[in-house]
């Protein structure tokens, strides 16, 4: 049987299959860069234009294979875009949908700059699946950002043509990898790669300096906690929830944890095991008292942390350094620290320039972790995560549950989950409790195992309180399930208690994307069949259904835009891009009305301007963003410039625009909906959205386990939240059953009524 599809289709997005170099340094501060002369020399030609071939059987000087699949990486002289080579990525009779090929280059991450940009000209032919370029940025033993056209779900032209790729370059960065990469069946050339850190050109770029911490000298945990808990009394939980409280506190309060002087996982796990044995509270506190005493603070005061009032969104939480459980000397102690001098530039922490959501930088992902035996290492995950979001979510306030309470709660969980899979649940469960659509787990082998790697090729949607198949894969033989039938029960189970089985391990914003997310994975099952009962035409029926290697649903193909009518104009917006808004909007001029459909996410960002210039009379205010803080963790501020959409233009669309969106409008998409909303005649009609937005971080916990939060604020400029609530709408407009069985898209239908009737009233 062919590996699962959808594992390397997800893990083509998260990673490429090579060891990921460690950048362990010593202790110190900053000093001269130490890069020996044949790294100097390395960065002159990283043979990026593949005119380096020493052997004509292998690929050029310093590429190799990477992906899996059975397309052959061949050098081409023949059809090039300039000097004497290209590669070209062929597939052949045995070549399968998801497979995925490219040649990749690794380079050290040894130059000062905020970005690094991959360009290079690639040429297709035959191709159906997005690919071509990839870049990734590694550091603290994983991937820190991850780009790519098949991420992007581009797919390369027929002609030579230029593409790019950039992303952040943080410090803590060791290795940059770029590739190129040909997804299932057809032909890919690729030539002339060129690398820019801020726009200069790799070989002119300059050299960074080497910071040295004495944090990476302390490597006495490297391979784990030695700490394993066979058994909690009602003690041991409240000496480890104030542990959790008191160490998070430290990590991202006490100057000397900022200056990297410490390894604070490693200053966890020395005092776990006296924390553990404490008796009382008594004895615990004075644990806590030489713990702290421990770390040398300097006596400068920071008085500039208490900006004005009314900019302020979320002030840190210090109540329960009041705990009556504290002695009044330990909370004294802790106090303290609170408005101490600290650096912008924490060891574990920054905000991206540019953006100002948090960056947890130097996190380390205990790879080979040992779920069974290593307790400490599944509180630190518990430990790490929880302070994240306490210090740096800036929607903390609007989980459902009080978050102070969360970490109580999940200590038990976490030390009885013993296994690799109940560890990843408790992780799972966890992060939902934040209530953030963005927040979930990267593939895991673990959890898709458990989710079933095998699915009915049919696509299913929450509708009317029920789960409907919606869509039937193109070039399934097994019609089995059709279009508008209702799914009552799966494999015994009820749909209701399905949904109450799954709700909690499904992170999500809001009911309405949690419900769309189980219904994706409904179908889903580790057995080659599943047994439904279904609804059709008002009659039971009892099937068994055929089920096969899970994969990506196939695209449905949409124009970008067209004319419903002569009068009123369409634009799917997920595939609209910038260049063509100029031809989208002169073929709009006269019409009367322009649905724009924002029901998927918009691949190119730069149209929320170029098609936002033509849809606003002036600059508009359109967003309100907070930014946390690194100078006082907790804090979220109201940023003083926000971004405005528009121009001043006379010229303006004066046609009504309809803004068409749905529980998978999220993130950009919600962006992007919040801007055009803003136009002299624009409505937003449809149902609640994902309802998460603002720019992500992703977070690192033991056992390699890959998740994100949003890290910054967006809000109207009224103050008006949008997260879990979702994008204001002016209508609400939901799909039926009857109108999905009759093929109808009736939220379009609804926006093209709208049109006609305001041109009626007018």
């Amino acid at each position: 049987m062919q590996k699962n599809g959808i594992n390397k289709q997800l893990f083509c997005i998260i990673a490429i299959t090579m060891l990921l170099l460690s950048c362990a340094t010593t202790g110190g501060n900053f000093v001269e860069n130490s890069l020996n002369t044949e790294q100097a020399k390395q960065r002159e030609d990283y043979n990026l234009a593949f005119e380096i071939i020493s052997n004509p059987d292998e690929l050029p000087d310093g590429w190799v294979k990477w992906g899996f699949g059975s397309q052959s990486i061949q050098v081409d002289s023949i059809i090039k875009y300039t000097g004497k080579h290209s590669l070209r990525i062929e597939s052949v009779e045995t070549t399968q949908e998801n497979d995925w090929v490219g040649p990749g280059r690794s380079i050290p991450a040894i130059y000062s700059g905020e970005t690094i940009t991959v360009k290079a000209f690639l040429k297709a032919e035959g191709v159906s699946q997005p690919g071509g370029l990839l870049l990734r940025v590694d550091g603290d033993e994983r991937t820190l950002y991850f780009q790519s056209m098949q991420r992007e779900r581009l797919i390369a032209s027929e002609e030579w043509t230029e593409y790019f790729l950039t992303l952040p370059l943080p410090e803590e960065a060791d290795t940059i990898h770029i590739s190129a990469l040909l997804m299932g069946t057809g032909k890919l050339w690729i030539d002339s790669f060129q690398l820019f850190i801020d726009d200069i050109e790799i070989s002119q770029a300059p050299l960074k300096s080497i910071r040295k911490y004495k944090a990476n000298e302390d490597t006495e945990f490297h391979y784990g906690s030695k700490i394993n808990i066979t058994s909690h009394s009602q003690q041991t939980l409240l000496n480890l929830e104030l542990l959790g409280r008191i160490w998070g506190f430290m990590k991202y309060y006490h100057p000397a944890v900022a200056d990297g002087e410490y390894n604070w996982d490693a200053e966890l796990f020395r005092v776990m095991p006296d924390v553990l044995e404490a008796g009382d509270i008594n004895e615990l506190n004075e644990i806590f008292i030489r713990w702290v005493d421990r770390y040398e603070t300097s006596d400068t005061r920071n008085d500039s942390l208490s900006p004005e009032n009314e900019n302020i969104k979320l002030f840190p939480n210090y109540d329960w350094i009041d705990n009556n459980e504290l002695s009044e000397t330990l909370s004294q102690k802790l106090k303290s620290l609170i408005n101490i001098q600290r650096q912008s530039d924490h060891f574990y922490i920054n905000l991206n320039p540019g953006l100002g959501n948090p960056n947890f930088r130097r996190e380390k992902p205990y790879t080979q972790m040992n779920v069974e035996e290593d307790s400490g290492l599944r509180l630190l995950a518990l430990y790490r995560y929880w302070n994240m979001v306490e210090y740096f979510f800036p929607y903390k306030y609007q989980t459902d549950e009080d978050w102070s309470r969360v970490l109580s709660k999940f200590i038990p969980i976490f030390l009885d989950a013993k296994t690799e899979l109940s560890y990843k649940q408790a992780i799972l469960q966890l992060i939902a409790h934040i209530n953030d659509t963005h927040s979930i787990i990267w593939f895991d082998n673990a959890l898709e195992t458990w989710k079933g790697l095998n699915k009915a090729p049919f696509n299913l949607s929450f509708i009317e309180d029920n789960f409907v198949v919606t869509t039937v894969w193109e070039g399934n033989e097994y019609f089995t399930l059709q279009i508008g039938d209702i799914i009552t029960h799966v494999d015994g189970k009820t749909t209701k208690q399905i949904i109450n089985d799954r709700l909690p391990y499904t992170p999500a914003s809001n009911r309405d994307r949690q419900l769309s997310d189980i219904a994706i994975d409904l179908l889903r099952t580790s057995q080659d069949k599943i047994s439904v009962q279904i609804i059709r035409s008002g009659n039971t029926h009892y099937l068994e259904v055929d089920c096969f290697p899970n994969r990506i649903p196939p695209e449905v193909i949409k124009e970008t835009f067209k004319l419903i009518s002569s009068d009123i104009g369409y634009i799917w917006l997920e595939t609209l891009k910038s260049e063509a808004v100029e031809e989208v909007m002169n073929a709009f001029k006269d019409t009367k009305g322009i649905i724009i459909d924002i029901r998927g996410y918009p691949r190119d960002f730069s149209v929320l301007h170029t098609l936002g210039n033509y849809l606003l009379p002036q600059p508009t205010d359109f967003v309100l963003f907070t930014i946390g803080s690194v100078e006082q963790p907790g804090l979220f501020i109201f940023s003083e410039a926000p971004p405005i959409i528009g121009i001043n233009n006379e010229d303006y669309y004066k046609g009504k625009i309809i803004i068409i969106v749905n529980e998978r409008t999220m993130s950009r998409a919600e962006y992007f909906s919040m801007a055009f909303q803003t136009a002299p005649r624009a409505k937003v009609i449809g149902s609640i959205t994902a309802a998460a937005d603002g720019e992500v971080s992703g977070i690192v916990l033991p056992g390699s386990v890959q998740t994100m939060i949003t890290g910054m604020g967006v809000y109207y400029p009224d103050g008006r939240q949008t997260q879990r609530v979702g994008i204001a709408l002016d209508e609400i407009v939901k799909p039926t059953i009857q109108g999905i069985i009759q093929g109808r898209d009736e939220l379009l239908e609804r926006a093209i009524e709208i049109i006609n009737e305001i041109e009626k009233e007018n």
